[in-house]
């Protein structure tokens, strides 16, 4: 009977193993790229996972921020890539308990957070309260958009809807947008406005708080616990060999946990409506 039991045991664990092994896991980002250079800066990463897991991803394309979030929610997406504010308004906010944090993408500082910078032309105001506007900023629901302005700009004693401002798709075109003077200023991620200080008359006059980087998760609805302390496990202890090969994630992952997103709650009064 032992033996008999022995044997079903094994047989039980390696159909657990199978299961995963044969198991298509649904991936998806914010769509803040076109759907093809998505994938090309996924794919490494995905490729990477699929062969220490042994399972197979699918990368799902959305249109829209909303239906990014609406599929997660409704079990159609298994893993999501997602920018800090939009996760922390959509999902944790909104107190949707199947949603897990494993890992936050680090900066190329090897830091888990990063700062928004207000920057203007190098000639331009020399304090938050000259400025004037109108502002460039990234998609509203970006970190770095709305929010992280209004934030700013309270410093001063000043509010975001005092201003004029346009949204672009992404911080480079935002960016863009003042090196041609159709905006006064502009809103971006540290790591982007730190490449146009190098080459451009441009300066930094304020910036935010540090904001917890994008993060990985899961929907624990779709997936078993265990299978989800592996992807963390294995996210948080590549190789700076393997790490090299990666497009996003190439500077390494942090454990994460929703307390990381808990900063949030003290600028509530900002959050975009």
């Amino acid at each position: 009977m032992l033996r008999f039991f022995l044997i079903q045991l094994i047989c039980l664990l390696l159909s657990l193993e199978l299961s995963y092994a044969q198991k298509l896991i649904r991936f998806s980002s914010i769509p803040y790229k076109p759907r093809e250079e998505l994938i090309v800066h996924y794919l490494p990463l995905l490729k990477l996972l699929e062969s220490k897991l042994g399972v197979k991803f699918e990368f799902v394309y959305t249109e829209s921020y909303d239906d990014f979030l609406n599929r997660f929610i409704k079990g159609e997406v298994d893993i999501i890539a997602s920018g800090p504010l939009l996760y922390y308004m959509h999902v944790v906010k909104k107190g949707y308990i199947h949603a897990q944090p494993v890992a936050l993408f680090n900066e190329a500082d090897g830091r888990s957070s990063y700062r928004c910078y207000l920057v203007v032309p190098e000639n331009g105001p020399k304090s938050i309260k000259e400025l004037k506007g109108p502002f460039a900023l990234p998609q509203k629901m970006s970190t770095c958009g709305y929010f992280s302005l209004s934030v700013i700009l309270s410093k001063a004693g000043k509010s975001v809807d005092s201003f004029k401002y346009t949204f672009f798709n992404t911080h480079h075109e935002a960016f863009e947008s003042m090196l041609r003077n159709e905006h006064k200023a502009v809103v971006v991620k540290d790591s982007v406005a730190l490449q146009y200080l190098k080459g451009y008359p441009v300066k930094v006059i304020a910036q935010s708080p540090p904001w917890p980087a994008f993060v990985l998760a899961v929907n624990t609805k779709n997936l078993k616990s265990d299978f989800i302390e592996r992807l963390s496990s294995t996210l948080v202890s590549l190789s700076p060999q393997e790490l090299r090969t990666l497009v996003e994630g190439k500077y390494g992952f942090t454990p994460a946990s929703n307390k990381d997103f808990e900063i949030f709650k003290n600028y509530e009064a900002h959050l975009p409506k």
